[in-house]
């Protein structure tokens, strides 16, 4: 980093996150069915919700969050802010299946859907990796 970066304020969440861990608690106490931590992606951690639960999920890209600082970093580096919000990890913050009655209080950006176990997007595949795969098949490590 140059010393300019140092009041960067994306640096700065990258280098001391602010987890909210309140908002882990407000899920669970509101219903949440499953939740996970957003390490690897939010596409990738949302497949092992899925897989591990045996339903398909459904995201829309227009109600992924993106800050207007990674917004702004994204024009500078031309890249689309949403392969960073979809596929990039250490996000420092949960995401959780709720009954849509009780999601009201918090971000909704997608659908549990029947079907087959995954992650889809209703409008467009983010470009990029979906996320950090942990165990691939065929790589030796």
């Amino acid at each position: 980093l140059e010393a300019g970066d140092r009041e960067d304020p994306l640096a700065v969440a990258h280098r001391h996150p602010d987890v909210d861990y309140e908002a882990a608690l407000r899920l669970a106490r509101h219903g949440a069915t499953a939740m996970i931590d957003v390490s690897d992606g939010l596409v990738a951690d949302l497949e092992h919700v899925a897989q591990a639960s045996g339903v398909g999920i459904r995201l829309t890209t227009a109600r992924l969050p993106v800050a207007q600082e990674l917004r702004a970093a994204a024009d500078r580096l031309g890249v689309d802010p949403l392969s960073w919000v979809a596929g990039g990890g250490d996000d420092h913050v949960f995401a959780a299946t709720i009954a849509a009655e009780s999601a009201e209080p918090f971000l909704a950006i997608g659908a549990v859907v029947d079907g087959p176990a995954g992650v889809t997007f209703t409008d467009r595949q983010p470009p990029g990796s979906p996320g950090h795969e942990h165990f691939q098949a065929g790589r030796s490590s």
